[in-house]
């Protein structure tokens, strides 16, 4: 038997046992269990839960009936301030012990958007007709018969689905704002799926729908990235347009379809905005009007041709963290202030880290809980040269 008594990054519940770490999938600090060790790495291992010989005091039943088997969820097995706190101190402890920071300055955790039905998109695969997801680190498919994430509109087509046909990947998408809805599907539908499913459906990336944050109207083309909590990236655009403040100008790196760059960006004089997604490089241009200068292609291969003059520079990369190209063009253009939006607390650490070695200096972190009852987290921090 061994007691959990922390979280990690990916959600697992973290124990020590004889000099080693124990990752477990589906326990929870405070958590007593039995466990079958599925792989030794050495001073760690991952361990398979198999029994709760004590239930932690925090633990609570989960709302919906596929969790602990679909890899949707990582903790509806406690509440929502509990979740908050945990992913501050995943991102604390990523930026002590990845990062090498001994105080980083986080400030504190923001929950934001509501604990269940805040998705504003949904992606699937077809489980014998039925919409499905994965089990946790596995390639088992588990067909859903609810599913409590996606906004209400979604929700509803959800349960209209009564047979997905040749659809391989199914993404259900909703303006919250707007109130327009569409389905993406990779394969055949069957016949009268529109109809039956009372939404577009849509073969691959064609078609739009928009929503709108902060004021401003963003066209979503296909499955292009855009964030998936419309009340959070409202508040993601607060918190950098106050971060990067004003100036003559601002560059946009990972620029998406134009979220930073449209509202952070009506604040400088002169905006570039860099993308490689052809999808969303589409969606960028419509969506800053003419008004910011696009670049096209993947970030660490342009970035040696662009100027470096700037006053602020805004870089929103995926999970997987900034190149290194990335980082020493950014501190070679010295601009007075960086601010780096993270979707993973340990590539953000390691991140973090490189650009104080460089001759930043991290000057806050803000953790926003948008996507709860799951281990992500978003955070939005201010280095400055």
């Amino acid at each position: 038997m061994i007691r959990i008594d922390d979280v990690a990054v990916g959600g697992e519940g973290v124990a020590r046992s004889g000099g080693k770490v124990l990752f477990v999938a589906g326990a929870i600090p405070g958590d007593v269990v039995e466990v079958d060790v599925v792989h030794d790495g050495g001073n760690w291992a991952r361990a398979e839960l198999v029994r709760i010989v004590e239930a932690s005091e925090h633990r609570i039943e989960p709302a919906c009936r596929h969790a602990g088997r679909c890899g949707g969820c990582d903790w509806q097995t406690a509440g929502r301030s509990l979740q908050a706190e945990w992913k501050l101190r995943l991102v604390e402890g990523q930026l002590r012990h990845l990062g090498g920071l001994e105080d980083p300055p986080v400030d504190g955790v923001e929950p934001v958007g509501e604990a269940f039905g805040y998705r504003n998109r949904v992606d699937f695969r077809n489980s014998g007709g039925r919409p499905a997801l994965h089990e946790p680190n596995s390639r088992t498919l588990v067909p859903l018969d609810e599913c409590l994430l996606p906004v209400g509109p979604l929700q509803e087509v959800f349960h209209r689905i009564d047979h997905l046909g040749g659809v391989r990947r199914l993404t259900l998408r909703a303006g919250v704002r707007t109130g327009e809805l569409a389905a993406y599907v990779v394969g055949r539908p069957p016949p009268g799926a529109e109809r039956r499913w009372g939404i577009p459906v849509r073969s691959g990336d064609r078609g739009h729908i928009t929503e709108v944050v902060s004021g401003h109207r963003f066209r979503i083309t296909g499955r292009a990235f855009f964030q998936v909590n419309t009340a959070g990236a409202e508040r993601l655009c607060e918190l950098v347009t106050a971060e990067v403040g004003s100036g003559r100008s601002l560059v946009d790196l990972y620029a998406g379809g134009g979220l930073f760059a449209v509202t952070a960006g009506e604040r400088f004089e002169t905006v570039t905005a860099v993308e490689r997604d052809p999808r969303a490089v589409g969606d960028l241009v419509h969506n800053t009007g003419g008004e910011v200068e696009v670049v096209e292609g993947p970030v660490e291969h342009v970035v040696s041709d662009l100027c470096g003059n700037w006053d602020a520079v805004v870089v929103d990369p995926p999970r997987s963290g900034l190149d290194r190209r990335v980082v020493d063009a950014v501190t070679r253009w010295r601009p007075s202030v960086v601010v780096y939006v993270s979707c993973d607390p340990a590539s953000f650490a390691r991140d973090a880290r490189r650009l104080v070695d460089r001759g930043l200096r991290l000057v806050r972190v803000r953790v926003v809980d948008m996507f709860p009852q799951t281990w992500h987290v978003e955070t939005v921090a201010r280095f400055e040269g």
